[in-house]
């Protein structure tokens, strides 16, 4: 059991219904387009095609959106202009705030970090309180004992060496504080440009209602781009419309394989549908398939049109402008029966077909139909004797009344 949509979507790769209207879809042009590409084996080819010019398409659209932005622009582009003007007189960039705020903090108490070091720096010296000069004292005591005496586990034979480390660690200590109290800037001027370029920061991000200044960088580089848009000096739209030339090229090239596998395809099936229809008692008949240029669509570059004609010294015409409708049936079978054995279809049901014909013509479409019942499978509902007298097993379907309903056997 299955769901009616997957019984929909499978059923017509399994199972082709002509019933009585189907006649009227041979005229149609893009069912004839259809046919001709199923002929030619242009199946693979023309979907190859189509996946290019859904990219394509979807590039003009891209294009047009960009046209469109840019003429909105256009309108609004001296306010634009000095938006951009006004982020770059700032020059934003990305992080630079977050510095900025770090050395503001770190400057707005500059007198009191340099005395602190002072501080530090004078216990870690070596000037009279100084730690330096202290362990270096230490280290010359040290070096005049000889802890080998104390015995080799003794845990003080490991003095000097420690001693050394300790001096080493503090002197670069020293230093440390020594490079940091020589490079901390106490300048109020230093203080004062960057507090005004923290401020300014401050109102482009209100200005321009971002959420920080790292978007206000992105948003400089975003109105740079829709202005070089407006100027031609660059943007998205130059490599929009190179994509799409290429694409453009592309599409041409594979359109015109399509077209040479479709005039030879056109070429064959008419013959062969020529040949098959007359044998149901169309002598007359003249039919071709035309291929004919047409503007690039996602079926290809090309239009497909089924001419015939049905009497003698008469103009080839559109199929639906000249057919009757028994000429039409039979026509459509002739169609059915060359392109059936192309098509990967297992079954094919023929409600009707025969409409419109008797006789000996119709015993010609029954034998049709058997031909083609030894590719396929197919099924032909008829009241034709001629038709029926072609087919390998029977069924027949007849209504009866019983009660107060009337049934369907078959």
């Amino acid at each position: 059991p299955v769901t009616l949509a997957t019984l929909a979507a499978i059923g017509p790769k399994l199972v082709y219904i002509h019933s009585q209207h189907a006649n009227a879809g041979l005229s149609d042009e893009a069912e004839q387009l259809h046919v001709v590409d199923v002929f030619s084996g242009a199946l693979a080819q023309l979907e190859d095609y189509r996946r290019d010019f859904r990219r394509f398409a979807a590039l003009r659209r891209d294009i047009d959106r960009v046209k469109e932005r840019n003429a909105k622009n256009r309108e609004n582009e001296e306010f634009l202009r000095f938006q951009c003007g006004q982020l770059d007189a700032l020059k934003p960039k990305k992080g630079e705030l977050t510095e900025i705020e770090k050395r503001y903090e770190v400057l707005s108490d500059a007198d009191e970090i340099k005395q602190r070091l002072a501080s530090l720096a004078s216990l870690f010296g070596s000037g009279d309180r100084g730690m330096l000069g202290d362990v270096s004292e230490a280290r010359g005591i040290v070096d005049k004992i000889d802890f080998s005496l104390f015995g080799r586990d003794v845990e003080g034979q490991d003095i000097p060496a420690r001693m050394e480390v300790m001096e080493t660690e503090i002197r670069d200590i020293a230093d440390a504080i020594d490079d940091m109290y020589s490079g901390l800037d106490t300048n109020p001027a230093a203080l004062e440009r960057l507090s005004s370029r923290m401020q300014a920061y401050y109102a482009a991000v209100k200005h321009f209602k971002v959420k920080d200044a790292d978007e206000l960088a992105d948003l400089h580089i975003k109105l740079k781009q829709e202005l070089g848009e407006l100027t031609g000096d660059g943007g998205e739209l130059p490599e929009l419309e190179r994509q799409a030339r290429e694409m453009a090229r592309v599409l041409k090239e594979k359109a015109a394989v399509l077209t040479r596998m479709r005039q030879e395809g056109a070429r064959l099936l008419g013959d062969e549908i020529y040949a098959a229809a007359r044998t149901l008692g169309l002598p007359n008949l003249k039919f071709e398939v035309r291929v004919s240029p047409a503007k690039l669509t996602s079926t290809g570059g090309d239009r497909v049109e089924f001419l015939c004609a049905f009497n003698r010294n008469a103009t080839l015409q559109p199929v639906g402008d000249t057919a009757s409708g028994g000429e039409m049936s039979r026509l459509m079978l002739s169609l059915k029966a060359v392109v059936a054995r192309r098509m990967n279809m297992p079954t094919i049901v023929f409600d009707e077909v025969d409409t419109g014909v008797s006789g000996e013509i119709a015993e010609q479409m029954g034998l049709m139909m058997r031909r083609m019942g030894d590719d396929i499978q197919v099924m032909a509902i008829t009241h034709l004797p001629q038709v029926a007298a072609q087919g390998v097993e029977h069924f027949k379907v007849y209504k009866r009344d019983e009660g107060d309903r009337t049934v369907t056997h078959v």
